[in-house]
């Protein structure tokens, strides 16, 4: 009777050793990043029907991967001058195994620049504006994982949006309108998540 139940048990401590160790090799390599002032007509941002997509399926607590928020920022590569509206990131995330729909979402942080027109027409610019942060996502499926365990990551980030008042935003008044004019992109985190579990998270400055 004991040796009937033990097996079942084995069998499990085996499976769980086993989806460790995969989820511990996925990495993202050779990954660069870039800026622009426009949306490269092949890349995925959070649109609204990526962003319903998504819905449910935010960060909530680590995964068995790399634990967020542990280890020390990378060293990341962005394409000089890191300045514009959109962040593009593009490399490969490795290690993979079989997977149903993974998110891969890659969080920008930077300081923008931000212009302020009052109701005469008159132009000034923001003073010491806060950061902020844009997103961009793809989803990998099965069909996008090649047989050494490779899936690209080709994306940017959505188009910012102020979502402060125009004083906050650094204008002299909430009097005035406020817009966008690009930001200056300091680090990027990336993250792969599965039915809400961030199974890896990284985080690159620049």
């Amino acid at each position: 009777m004991r040796r009937l139940i033990a097996t079942p048990i084995a069998i499990l401590l085996i499976f769980s050793v086993t989806t460790s160790i995969a989820l511990a090799g996925m990495r993202v390599n050779s990954i660069s990043f870039s800026a622009s002032v426009s949306l490269a007509s092949d890349a995925t941002s959070l649109a609204d029907e990526d962003a319903d997509r998504l819905d449910g399926q935010q960060p909530s607590n680590p995964g068995k991967g790399k634990k967020p928020g542990k280890g020390k920022p990378n060293q990341g590569s962005c394409a000089a001058p890191c300045t514009g509206l959109f962040l593009h990131a593009d490399g490969f995330l490795t290690g993979l195994g079989k997977v149903d729909e993974l998110t891969v979402i890659v969080e920008a942080t930077g300081i923008p620049v931000v212009k302020c027109v009052n109701k005469s027409g008159t132009v000034a610019y923001g003073h010491k504006p806060p950061k902020m942060k844009t997103k961009g996502l793809k989803f990998i499926g099965e069909t996008q994982v090649t047989k050494n365990g490779s899936a690209t990551i080709e994306l940017s980030t959505e188009q910012p949006v102020v979502s402060l008042s125009a004083s906050k935003m650094g204008c002299p008044s909430d009097y005035w309108t406020v817009s966008i004019v690009s930001i200056e992109f300091i680090s990027a985190k990336v993250m792969v998540i599965e039915d809400g579990e961030t199974l890896l998270q990284e985080i690159y400055t620049f």
